[in-house]
C-alpha cells in the first residue's frame, strides 16, 4: 500500500482579492458545491484559503503534477461535524484508485494571516 503527506501553507491576504472581486478564474478551481459551502461560511476568505491549499495538499500527497485544471476534480466538504472530507473526480480521482489507495485523510487549520493543510494518503 502506498502512503503519502502533502503540506500547503497559503497568506490569506493572497486570496483575499480573488474572493472580493469575485475573480472568475480563481472561482472556477472550486466545485459547485464547495461554493455553496463557501456562502454558508462565516469569512468566505478563510473558507476559500483553507480549500485552495487543501487541494494543493491532496496534490502533493499523490505526488501529483499540480495543474489549476484539475483543481475541480478534488472536493473538501464539511461532514456533520466540521470535518473536511475529500472527494475526488476524473484523472485524479482514477490514479488514487491505480495506486490502490483507500483514504484520504485532511486537517486544515488557520492563524494570523495564514492557513494550513496537511493531507495524508493511504
Amino acid at each position: 500500500m502506498s502512503f503519502g503527506v502533502g503540506v500547503d501553507l497559503l497568506t490569506i491576504s493572497r486570496v483575499k482579492p480573488m474572493v472580493k472581486n469575485k475573480m472568475e478564474g480563481f472561482l472556477q478551481q472550486f466545485t459547485f458545491e464547495e461554493q455553496v459551502e463557501a456562502q454558508k461560511a462565516i469569512d468566505q476568505t478563510i473558507y476559500y484559503a483553507e480549500r485552495f491549499a487543501a487541494k494543493e495538499a491532496v496534490l502533493k500527497s499523490l505526488n501529483f503534477k499540480i495543474e489549476r485544471g484539475n483543481f475541480c476534480e478534488i472536493q473538501t466538504l464539511d461532514n456533520d461535524f466540521g470535518k473536511p472530507v475529500v472527494t475526488l473526480f476524473g484523472e485524479v480521482e482514477q490514479l488514487f484508485i491505480n495506486r490502490k489507495l483507500n483514504q484520504i485523510d485532511l486537517s486544515l487549520s488557520y492563524e494570523k494571516g495564514l492557513v494550513m493543510a496537511v493531507a495524508v494518503v493511504g
